[in-house]
């Protein structure tokens, strides 16, 4: 069965190049003597070629001092064939002496538990004053395999090893510790479905008292993890390091820290809940975290301890203690502020400080935060920033604005990314925080006017204009208007709209124009009537106050008189007339 592809091209590679070795049964409780698991990892590092070291019966071994080191490649399986789909083995280090650790592994090619099937465990290692499982080497695999009340629960410090269907609990460290020299091991594995049979290796880690997992090593790859009721769920020391499928990292001090560079979190669903303390910490520069949901932790969904990229864009905070869904610390200048502007559709007024001449792209950060039934708390949602890109005058400031969508409690943030002439530019910051309240009045008047000739002749094209314009006090949502073309008359430029038009956002004050072309079609002595009504997108339907002025209407008569030809005809008239002209010239 196929496992993790570092270990296990490494693993059928060495099976190809080194001779088969001995097989090593294990049938006896006892500390030593043939039969027994120390005898069983002194032949195997005494014996050439790959051996295997088979457990053939239900132990429960007590070392009465630290096991040897495993030094030549061999293949360990402890799944005994009376409980094919439990724990096979056991071994309890609470006699095995001070920093004794359980297993150690210094070397390559080796495996324990390669036949393991799902997310069975089939070797228990407890009561290490060390740690459970040494990993020195590089390109080994670890499987099915349970760990207690050690140091740590494995600690591996090689590259390309794969870890799965482990269970980390209670270790006084970490559940699984991946050292500075750890690199491109594979943490967990499988193709992300979670049924028994599938090909899923996850790895779990509760109740440690540091991490769950701690990852000091760059390049390295978490896939199928949960971290529950440890002090940290998951930290991340190193660099460049990439997750997968986080399945949930909950009730613990912190959920997820970050402190490395340029390490990429990935993950679906609301992994990130009910940690006492912040949900997600992140100090490193340059990570990036799309699309995380942190939710009904004891402090903030979201903090932020460095200049922010803006891959950030896209987290929600949901039902979190603190009211700010992501706050920030130690964040340079420029810096942004934020005012409440009028209620309803709420418009939030920012200032952005900073060298004189710079530009910034702003970027509205905080998304919805969700209703929350246990503290009666909505969202504020920051849908768009205009305008998007300031430049600082000469004392250094700009002011730009923001629309929401506000419910009573949360707090708006933005992100400010400092641009180069031919951007994206350099660093972002992450700034500007501002308390809304939600206003169920009607507060936007938008109002729509039409003009055009008054008259007109058959075959001629004439211009409509429509002004949309709102008379505040508040921001409009997506405003848009249906324009209905009477009998007699057909759209000439389909280029700006001939149906839903508009669409845009129009702040207090503001006037829009759209003019579309109509070409008179009908009879002479005839009336054509023109009209347009507002559509509003979402909500903002609920807050104009005024609907006598949502919809406009004009006549136009259609004069007598010579019918108006196309451009196209006249230009075909004068290309034939000339042809004629040059035709009784040279008669």
């Amino acid at each position: 069965m196929p496992k993790g592809p570092y270990a296990v091209a490494s693993l059928l590679l060495g099976i190809c190049e080194l001779a088969q070795g001995a097989t090593f049964t294990v049938n006896s409780n006892a500390d030593a003597g043939v039969g027994t698991f120390r005898w069983a990892i002194e032949q195997a590092n005494a014996t050439p070629g790959r051996d295997s070291i088979n457990v053939s019966q239900v132990l429960v071994i007590a070392p009465a001092s630290p096991l040897p080191a495993i030094t030549e490649s061999v293949e360990i399986n402890t799944s005994a064939p009376q409980q094919p789909y439990g724990v096979g083995m056991t071994l309890d280090g609470t006699n095995a002496g001070a920093a004794a650790n359980g297993l150690v592994i210094r070397t390559s090619a080796v495996s324990i538990n390669h036949q393991a099937v799902w997310d069975y465990k089939h070797l228990r290692i407890t009561h290490f004053d060390g740690d459970g499982i040494v990993v020195e080497g590089d390109d080994n695999e670890v499987l099915g395999i349970e760990l207690a009340s050690c140091g740590n629960g494995i600690r591996l410090s090689g590259s390309r090893n794969s870890v799965g269907s482990v269970k980390a609990s209670g270790h006084a460290n970490n559940g699984l510790l991946l050292t500075a020299t750890a690199s491109h091991n594979e943490i967990g594995f499988g193709d992300g479905i979670i049924v028994e049979g599938s090909s899923y290796y996850p790895v779990t880690a509760v109740g440690n008292g540091a991490a769950g997992i701690r990852v000091d090593g760059p390049d390295n790859k978490l896939d199928l993890i949960s971290a529950a009721s440890n002090g940290i769920g998951l930290l991340f020391e190193g660099d460049r390091n990439t997750t997968g499928l986080i399945i949930d990292v909950q009730s613990n001090g912190t959920g997820i820290v970050v402190h490395g560079n340029y390490n990429l979190l990935e993950t679906w669903g609301d992994p990130v809940k009910s940690n006492a303390g912040d949900g997600i910490v992140v100090s490193g520069v340059g990570n990036e975290l799309p699309g995380w949901v942190s939710s009904n932790n004891g402090g903030y969904g979201f903090v932020f301890q460095q200049p922010v990229d803006v891959s950030y864009l896209g987290l929600m905070g949901v039902c979190n203690g603190k009211e700010l869904i992501a706050k920030t610390t130690d964040i340079a200048p420029p810096t942004i502020s934020a005012t409440r502007g009028p209620t309803g559709m709420t418009l939030i007024t920012g200032t952005m400080t900073g060298p004189p001449g710079s530009r910034y792209r702003i970027f509205p950060l905080t998304f919805p935060e969700t209703p929350c039934p246990e503290r009666n708390a909505n969202f504020v949602y920051p849908i768009v920033v205009y305008p998007a890109v300031v430049t600082l005058d000469g004392n250094g400031s700009a002011s730009f604005q923001a629309i929401t969508q506000t419910f009573s409690g949360t707090v708006a943030a933005f992100a400010a990314r400092l641009l180069s002439n031919g951007e994206p530019g350099g660093t972002s910051v992450l700034s500007g925080e501002v308390n809304v309240e939600y206003d169920p009045e009607p507060r936007a008047d938008i109002s729509i006017r039409m003009t055009a000739p008054v008259s007109g002749v058959p075959g001629q094209t004439i211009t409509v204009t429509y002004e949309i314009t709102n008379h505040g006090p508040a921001v409009s949502g997506q405003t848009f208007f249906t324009p209905s073309d009477a009998a007699g008359a057909r759209v000439a430029d389909n280029v700006t709209c001939s149906y839903r038009c508009g669409g845009q956002w129009i702040a207090p004050g503001q006037t829009i124009i759209v003019e579309r072309k109509l070409r008179i079609t009908g009879a002479p002595g005839t009336m054509l009537r023109e009209s347009a009504t507002l559509d509003f997108a979402d909500w903002q339907s609920l807050y104009d106050p005024v609907s006598a002025n949502n919809s406009a209407e004009l006549q136009i008569a259609v004069a007598a008189g010579a019918p108006m030809l196309s451009p196209a005809v006249i230009v075909l008239l004068i290309v034939s007339v000339a042809a004629i002209a040059v035709g009784r010239l040279r008669a």
